[in-house]
């Protein structure tokens, strides 16, 4: 009514390099927020819960280890045995640096975690363990904080590749039985459903060109990576997807009606090797992974057989079969956020300016507008008078 501050609370350190990429979630007379930073600094990331009226802290949650002699929780002495080396020292990683979500069926919040500080196994962890609760959807008690349960989509994370994008809790029937799941498409080009009550894997599949893995162990719930993906010194690797993902923060959107969900698929990749690499990497001054890595920024992937080009589109994809059902080629690498309506339509915007709805059913394209300037941040749809807008 007034305008006027009721609270505010200092969620990052004044100095620590972390900042808030993310918009707060509210439910259940709590704020929960997170932050980024973890490409920028030694980082270890975290989520904290507020109270909606006081802003009075109620919790927070770390998704990496701290050290070990001092971080006595039970939860970070589990995750620290994933972990090798001083791997404190170089923060980490794991900000949840844009997606949770609520499940108020379980009274649950669910983290989408990001990639390790820095990207590189060899040197945050000196190439051993899975490194949780990196890349992975962790599952907490929503009045508590408490560890429930995780699923980590990419143990020991190299590339990357992190968990920060939307997560959509549907219900689905899978052979023939009710089941409660969440479906995410992380950077890594896979799909996966998942029994958001106990964090199973159900399904896994490949939305995208992805040359680090060649499947996913449904057994296991590990990805069988290829062996060159790690980058040995004397193997330069092809990664497909590259840093950017097969999907990102760009978010998708699930139709009840049709049962499919619509998917911003990029197709892009990135050479690595490890040519010149040396143990005891330290971040230089500009905070930049400049020796951790390298990267062929004009390798020309037209030398690789099955290669595609840098591209993108848009991707219906039934999450029960696991396969695309109809997919429409969108402008350059990046496309926009994804709307679908109860009236059967999706609405997508492109980088050439193009806005466009089409038949959520056939992919067919039925109305466009031309914004003169890229669209990329999902439409919203709402109704004035018993007319709905978008």
């Amino acid at each position: 009514k007034t305008g006027k501050e009721v609270w505010s609370a200092m969620t990052v350190g004044k100095d620590d390099y972390r900042f808030i990429s993310g918009p707060p979630r509210v439910f259940d007379g709590k704020v929960i927020i997170g932050h980024g930073g973890a490409d920028a600094a030694n980082t270890r990331g975290y989520v904290t819960a507020y109270d909606a009226d006081t802003g009075k802290q109620l919790w927070r949650f770390f998704t990496v280890p701290g050290n070990p002699a001092v971080d006595t929780d039970e939860t970070t002495v589990m995750a620290a045995k994933t972990w090798k080396g001083e791997w404190w020292k170089y923060g980490g990683g794991g900000t949840v640096f844009n997606t949770f979500t609520y499940d108020r069926d379980t009274d649950t919040v669910l983290l989408g975690t990001g990639n390790g500080a820095p990207w590189n196994h060899k040197v945050r962890s000196e190439g051993e363990g899975d490194n949780l609760f990196l890349c992975s959807v962790v599952a907490l008690d929503a009045k508590t904080g408490k560890y429930k349960w995780h699923y980590q989509y990419n143990p020991g994370e190299t590339w990357d590749y992190n968990a920060a994008m939307d997560m959509q809790l549907v219900d689905l029937m899978i052979d023939g039985q009710p089941r409660k799941v969440m479906m995410q498409a992380p950077k890594n080009g896979f799909f996966y459903v998942i029994d958001r009550t106990n964090g199973k894997l159900i399904s896994a599949e490949k939305i995208a060109h992805a040359t680090w893995a060649s499947h996913i162990d449904i057994k296991t719930g590990r990805p069988v990576e290829i062996p060159q993906a790690r980058f040995p010194a004397d193997e330069p690797f092809s990664l497909f997807p590259g840093p950017m993902g097969a999907h990102t923060w760009l978010p998708s959107a699930f139709s009840p009606k049709t049962g499919l969900i619509y998917l911003p698929v990029s197709e892009s990749g990135l050479r690595y090797d490890s040519k010149g690499f040396k143990p005891g990497w330290q971040r230089p001054p500009d905070n930049s992974l400049n020796g951790a890595y390298n990267f062929d920024y004009d390798y020309d992937f037209t030398k690789d057989k099955g290669a595609p080009a840098a591209s993108s589109v848009l991707l219906a994809w039934n999450p029960v079969t696991q396969r695309g059902v109809w997919r429409v080629p969108t402008s350059g690498i990046w496309n926009g956020g994804i709307l679908a309506t109860g009236g059967g339509l999706v609405f997508q915007g492109q980088t050439n300016g193009k806005f466009t709805g089409y038949d959520a059913a056939t992919g067919k394209v039925l109305w466009s507008y031309d914004a003169q300037a890229a669209v990329l941040g999902p439409p919203i749809t709402y109704r004035v008078k018993g007319v709905q807008y978008v």
